[in-house]
């Protein structure tokens, strides 16, 4: 669950391209209505990536990690138990529909790996 230093490093290092993507997909979802949720965990995951770059240097940033991570557990939890239930229920869901979900959920499983590696690597920064 938990990225290596150098993985979290590249991540982080892209998260422009991150909010690009989700600006992109918000353009996408108003063009042709497809990618809303999708766009909206892109911007996530950009704005939190930008939010804990300085986890090497900066302490206690690990408790904002902790905070938007749970929160993305929660949320990322809430959403599949609901769609389980649909299943379950026998709901048919339009193809484009499942495919947002299914990247935006993705993305948001990524955000929290990220903020839980942050916690760990942060944790071990010392005040000076």
């Amino acid at each position: 669950m938990i990225l290596s230093p150098e993985c979290l490093d590249r991540t982080i290092a892209r998260a422009r391209l991150v909010l690009i993507a989700g600006l992109v997909a918000a353009a996408l979802e108003w063009w042709l209505g497809i990618g809303a949720v999708c766009a909206i965990a892109l911007v996530s995951l950009g704005a939190l990536l930008r939010s804990v770059q300085d986890y090497r240097i900066e302490p206690g940033l690990w408790m904002l990690a902790l905070l938007f991570g749970s929160l993305f557990l929660v949320v990322n939890l809430t959403i599949e138990i609901g769609l389980v239930t649909d299943v379950l229920r026998g709901m048919q869901v339009p193809w484009q529909a499942t495919l947002d979900i299914a990247i935006a959920l993705h993305i948001q499983w990524l955000a929290v790996r990220v903020m839980a590696t942050v916690v760990v690597h942060n944790r071990r920064v010392r005040a000076t």
